[in-house]
């Protein structure tokens, strides 16, 4: 586990996990916990995203502070329509200037593992 000082880090990627439920989910500990044990300087957060606030969220999306979003299965494809994008939008990152957004043809659940496996990707990814 990764101590507070460790999380005010300016290095650090800010990570969110965004769905209906998202911030009592226990994706963002689960995650949390691999990126610590494996030093890796980011940090998930939950996002609970009620339906009638998703369209905000989305138009803010690429101008916010958060570098890379997860999405739950019940917003991948409103997700992928509010920014133009075909399918079901499992996540979007920001690499340098540009804006990054992985899709899939079917909804992808999201557990604890495969959010971990999303997550470790796209850091590495973002490094290249």
């Amino acid at each position: 586990m990764r101590s507070e000082r460790d999380l005010l880090k300016k290095e650090i990627t800010i990570v969110a996990y965004a769905g209906e439920d998202a911030a009592n989910s226990k994706i963002p500990l689960v995650v949390n916990d691999y990126l610590g044990d494996n030093n890796l300087a980011a940090h998930l957060i939950g996002i609970s995203i009620r339906d009638d606030d998703f369209d905000f969220f989305i138009k803010n999306l690429k101008n916010s502070k958060v570098e890379v979003t997860v999405f739950a299965e019940e917003f991948q494809k409103r997700a992928a329509e509010g920014l133009g994008a075909e399918g079901f939008l499992i996540a979007a990152f920001k690499k340098g200037d540009r804006f990054v957004l992985v899709t899939e043809d079917e909804p992808l659940l999201i557990d604890d593992k495969r959010a971990v496996l999303i997550v470790e990707k796209i850091l590495k990814e973002r490094k290249k």
